[in-house]
């Protein structure tokens, strides 16, 4: 999720997590020295179970002081920051299998992504690869490629829980 983003990008500061509050993007992220790592999670007792039952995942980077926490709705803190700030956008939030989380994967939510980064920024995303739910991975990329004119689908097979897709976009 972490690793293409940064590799992709000359020069990354500033990065932003929504979600991940099991703590194992962040550690990834705190592998480099980014000036600011800003993570944003709805429920703060999704990290501390994490904090307590999933170190093998977070391995210490929920308890990091290089990043700054944000209990909040991630929406909402996008719409405090101002244009152009963050040169990555990391969101790793679960599937878009209740209707309480389709604000999240909005032409709305992403135009606020779009609004905050940099212009050379990007965004990444984690979605169940086609293969599993062809329809909800071609409905969340043609979302996000509403919103940005580079956007780009892939899958990484055989990790932990089995294949996983993403979408990775700029502007």
């Amino acid at each position: 999720l972490t690793m293409p983003a940064i590799a992709a990008h000359a020069n990354p500061e500033k990065v932003l997590l929504i979600g991940g509050g099991d703590g194992g993007a962040l550690y990834q992220l705190l592998k480099f020295n980014f000036s600011i790592i800003d993570h944003v999670d709805l429920d703060e007792k999704v990290i501390e179970v994490s904090k307590e039952h999933l170190e093998n995942i977070h391995r210490g980077s929920l308890y990091n002081n290089r990043v700054n926490r944000h209990i909040q709705d991630g929406r909402q803190f996008l719409k405090q920051i101002k244009n152009g700030y963050y040169d990555i956008i990391i969101i790793d939030l679960p599937d878009p299998s209740k209707l309480s989380l389709a604000p999240l994967y909005s032409i709305e939510f992403y135009e606020e992504v779009r609004r905050v980064l940099k212009e050379d920024g990007l965004m990444v995303t984690q979605f169940t690869p086609p293969y599993y739910f062809i329809e909800g991975f071609t409905s969340a990329y043609k979302t996000i490629k509403t919103v940005f004119p580079e956007t780009y689908p892939y899958v990484v097979p055989g990790s932990l829980q089995g294949s996983l897709g993403y979408i990775i976009a700029g502007k």
